[in-house]
This record gives C-alpha cells, sequence and structure tokens, in this order.
C-alpha cells in the first residue's frame, strides 16, 4: 500500500484526488493507494490560543502563520479565533473589517482551509490568473446570490498564492 503525500507536488496531487473528509482507497495501476483526510481542533471546550492552532497545521503551520499577519498587516483585518456555523467546522481565525467578514480560517492537521465568498464578477475578473487546482474550487463553489462560497484547502505555496490573489479582490472592492 502507497501513501500519497500531499506535499510531493500540489499540482500533480491535486490532479489524482480531490480530496474531502474522509479516508478514501482508490486502485490505480492495481496498487491500493490511501490517502489521508485533514481533521480540524472540533473540541469546543478547548479554546485553542493561535499558537496552537499554527502548530495543529504542521507542515503548513507557516503558511497559516503568513496568511493571517498578510491579512492583518495588508488589508487590516481584525482576527478573532471562532468556533462558527456548528460543530463540523471546528476552530478557525476569523477576519473582519469594519465589522464585515472577509474570511474565516479553519486549521486543520496539515493544511489549513480559508472559507470566503465572492460575487461571479469576482471570480471571473481573476479566474484565468490561477491555478487548475483553484478553478475547480471556484467551478464547484457553493451559489449563493450573485456568487457563492468556497472552501479553499492550502496546501502548498502555489495555494497560498492563489488564496492571496482570491483575497485581494474580496478586500479590494
Amino acid at each position: 500500500m502507497k501513501r500519497i503525500n500531499p506535499d510531493m507536488g500540489c499540482q500533480h496531487f491535486s490532479d489524482m484526488i480531490s480530496v474531502r473528509s474522509c479516508i478514501i482507497k482508490m486502485y490505480i495501476v492495481s496498487e491500493v493507494v490511501e490517502v489521508f483526510m485533514y481533521e480540524r481542533m472540533l473540541n469546543k471546550q478547548a479554546v485553542p490560543t493561535m499558537e496552537e492552532m499554527t502548530e495543529f497545521c504542521g507542515k503548513n503551520a507557516e503558511r497559516f502563520s503568513l496568511l493571517n499577519e498578510w491579512l492583518t498587516s495588508t488589508f487590516n483585518t481584525e482576527q478573532k479565533i471562532v468556533f462558527p456555523y456548528g460543530n463540523n467546522y471546528g476552530w478557525g481565525v476569523a477576519h473582519k473589517k469594519k465589522n464585515k467578514l472577509i474570511c474565516n480560517i479553519f486549521a486543520e492537521d496539515n493544511a489549513f482551509t480559508v472559507m470566503m465568498r465572492l460575487s461571479d464578477k469576482q471570480y471571473k475578473s481573476v479566474y484565468d490568473q490561477l491555478q487548475k487546482y483553484t478553478q475547480e474550487y471556484i467551478d464547484n463553489k457553493y451559489s449563493c446570490g450573485d456568487g457563492g462560497w468556497i472552501h479553499y484547502r492550502v496546501t502548498c505555496k502555489e495555494n497560498l498564492d492563489d488564496i492571496k490573489v482570491l483575497l485581494s479582490v474580496k478586500c479590494s472592492k
């Protein structure tokens, strides 16, 4: 049995499988491949510190910190550790600007997920600049009025670069 490491090449991994919230086994050229999912911080009774959330992100801890710091320094967002939307989302960092939600960033085991909403016009304005992995998230967004929500998992530098592009569009309107 072979394990797929999400860090083995971001684009290669995203081309092979879209990851969700369970263990998936698939057969590739008569080999069993096991993909491990990204657990979240789900204990509502234990409020984590920013340091604990960062550490939880493991191999992507630095990217988690960089994105949170970038949002605060570049767009003057206010950060707050929150447990929003029910028991399945877990602990995250809400970024707001003038009481308007910019995004939530959920700490995960060896990754993190950014939940954000843009209009169709905003997505379209940068769509061709983004990697295929990111375009698939946009293509499969949860529609809501004129636009929709994405839950964008960051596992590599290319993902971080793309989410910064999307967040720049969100914050520049």
